[in-house]
């Protein structure tokens, strides 16, 4: 499914461009703004309608209740989910300008080492305040790290926790 430009989601959100479509998963990322407030987000789908429903729910579940606890500046920061009759969907910061941390790193050859260890800092700092507050992100790779430049410099911004896990939620999951 495909939403389309102008799409009005939830009564609040209104699509201005798709930004991405998953490979792996039946989910879909748009640029959306807020027609209260005209603040502009990303706005994560996953569809419900197919062979991997429960799956997909797990996933959507365990991103908003993972994104939900954190509040940290190299982690994207959560907004709304919910859900429609056709998916569930979750609203994140918009990250003006970003690339992802492989793309970044392709498009910007010259970067010093120095530069390089500073970025790899603010990961490990992300990392350490989910695992402060109990969540193992399970996948943090280039395509999950979003860099982009603002006048403090190069930021960055951990994203999909849809394969997280609380950790006080896992003995529950296995019994």
């Amino acid at each position: 499914m495909k939403l389309k430009q102008k799409q009005l989601v939830n009564d609040q959100y209104v699509v201005i461009r798709p930004l991405h479509e998953s490979r792996t998963l039946p989910s879909e990322v748009y640029l959306v703004q807020n027609i209260f407030d005209e603040t502009l987000y990303v706005l994560k789908i996953i569809m419900k309608d197919t062979s991997l429903e429960k799956e997909v729910s797990e996933i959507f579940n365990r991103e908003w209740k993972s994104l939900k606890k954190l509040n940290h500046k190299n982690i994207v920061g959560y907004y709304d989910s919910g859900e429609t009759n056709e998916f569930y969907y979750i609203l994140i910061d918009y990250i003006i300008s970003s690339k992802t941390m492989g793309k970044f790193l392709e498009l910007n050859p010259s970067l010093t080492l120095l530069e390089k260890l500073k970025l790899f800092r603010d990961v490990l700092f992300g990392i350490q305040h989910a695992h402060e507050k109990e969540i193992i992100h399970r996948d943090i790779a280039p395509n999950n790290i979003l860099v982009t430049r603002d006048e403090d410099g190069l930021q960055i911004k951990i994203i999909d926790f849809g394969l997280s896990k609380i950790r006080s939620l896992i003995y529950e999951e296995q019994t």
